[in-house]
Parts: C-alpha cells; sequence; structure tokens
C-alpha cells in the first residue's frame, strides 16, 4: 500500500534529519 511506502520513507528522512540536527528537531 502506498500508505506503508510513505511512512517508510518518513521514517527514514526523520532518522537521518535527527542525526543529521538534532538541536533543531527539538526546538521545532
Amino acid at each position: 500500500m502506498a500508505g506503508k511506502q510513505i511512512l517508510m520513507l518518513v521514517g527514514d528522512f526523520v532518522e537521518d534529519y535527527e542525526v543529521m540536527v538534532p538541536f533543531q528537531g527539538l526546538q521545532m
């Protein structure tokens, strides 16, 4: 299902984003 693919892509993006800029993620 498309929903599963979207969740997987978002999960990977969030993981990379948190690793790159964890402080900005907490501020948002």
